[in-house]
């Protein structure tokens, strides 16, 4: 996959929160994550996420699903009661 320069423009601007339990996927994708966005903020369960969230001034949430203490689908229902508008 290619990237345009203009995705890569848009995604410069934005905070990303990942959420992902697996280590090992974590560390794979944290380093390409990076170069695409201004910041990543990396929890690591779903309820660390939440926490995070607001803590953190985010764009974009990027999550895995099944996870311990708050699966992602969870999650996003919580961020979704504090801001509707996050993709």
């Amino acid at each position: 996959m290619q990237i345009t320069n203009d995705l890569l423009q848009y995604t410069k601007n934005l905070n990303l929160l990942y959420v992902e339990d697996d280590e090992m996927s974590r560390k794979l994708t944290l380093d390409l994550l990076k170069e695409l966005f201004r910041s990543v903020v990396v929890a690591v369960d779903g309820f660390d996420g939440l926490q995070k969230f607001k803590e953190h001034n985010i764009d974009l949430v990027l999550t895995d699903i099944t996870m311990p203490n708050m699966d992602g689908f969870e999650m996003v229902n919580e961020i979704k009661k504090i801001d509707e508008q996050i993709p």
